[in-house]
C-alpha cells in the first residue's frame, strides 16, 4: 500500500471515484459499499480494506466540499468488505473452515458454483438492505 501511495496511484483512484460518482456523495458511498463487497468475495477483505483506507482518506484532498465528512464512507467500506465474504467459498476464512468441517464430518462437498448459487443471493439481499440503510441514514 505504501508503494501505491508514494507513486500517486491511490490519489488517482480517489480522483476516478469522484468522476465515476458524478459528484454525488450518496453514489460514492453506494459504489464503495458494492465494489468493496464484490472485491471481498474474491480477495481477502483485510488487504482490500488496507488498500481502500488511504483512497478514502485522499477524497477530501480531491473534492473538499463533497467529502468533508468521511464517516458514511467508512461504514460503506466496512459493510461491503464484511458482507462480500458471503458470496464465495473463498470470500471469508469462516467459509473455508465451514466447508472443510462439512467435508470432514459428513463427507459432503459443496462446489464453488453450488456455494455461489446461494452466496450471490445472500450478497444481493445484503447489499440492497445495506444500500437502502446507507442512503436513508446518511
Amino acid at each position: 500500500v505504501g508503494g501505491l501511495e508514494e507513486t500517486g496511484i491511490l490519489k488517482k483512484l480517489a480522483e476516478h471515484l469522484v468522476v465515476i460518482s458524478m459528484g454525488s456523495f450518496k453514489l460514492a458511498e453506494i459504489l464503495i459499499l458494492n465494489v468493496s463487497g464484490i472485491a471481498s468475495a474474491f480477495v481477502d477483505n483485510i488487504p482490500y480494506t488496507a488498500t481502500m483506507i488511504p483512497i478514502i482518506k485522499k477524497l477530501p484532498d480531491v473534492h473538499p466540499s463533497l467529502f468533508s465528512n468521511l464517516h458514511p464512507l467508512w461504514w460503506a467500506l466496512s459493510l461491503g468488505a464484511c458482507l462480500g465474504g458471503n458470496g464465495t467459498p473463498i470470500g471469508a476464512s469462516a467459509n473455508v473452515v465451514a466447508l472443510a468441517l462439512l467435508k470432514r464430518f459428513t463427507k459432503r462437498e459443496i462446489s464453488f458454483i453450488e456455494f455461489m448459487k446461494v452466496g450471490i443471493v445472500v450478497l444481493i439481499v445484503s447489499f440492497t438492505i445495506s444500500s437502502v440503510y446507507m442512503v436513508l441514514r446518511y
